[in-house]
């Protein structure tokens, strides 16, 4: 996400609602004061939707807070097939 305003980032992943909801532990975030970026990445599985909405509670470092929530939509992709064969003497991946 890119703000327009230098951010509190304390106040947004408390504000920032993924569904369906990944692992706390596999969630992670990173705030880049100079481009006013804050990143957040999780593991995604396969051929799945996802909402992500940005509550207008996030703040900006002078108490602002946004004016409207935010929501993203998007599907990851399928796995790419694969198939594993066991071939006396061989093994082989095709």
């Amino acid at each position: 996400m890119v703000f327009s305003a230098p951010i509190d980032p304390s106040t947004v992943m408390r504000n920032v609602y993924i569904k369906p909801e990944p692992k706390a532990t596999d969630v992670y975030t990173y705030y880049s004061r100079s481009d006013r970026r804050f990143v957040i990445s999780f593991d995604r599985k396969p051929s799945t939707d996802y909402t992500v909405q940005s509550s207008r509670a996030s703040a900006t470092f002078y108490g602002n807070q946004l004016n409207k929530d935010t929501t993203v939509k998007f599907t990851t992709r399928a796995l790419d097939p694969s198939v594993y064969l066991n071939v006396p003497g061989q093994n082989r991946h095709l």
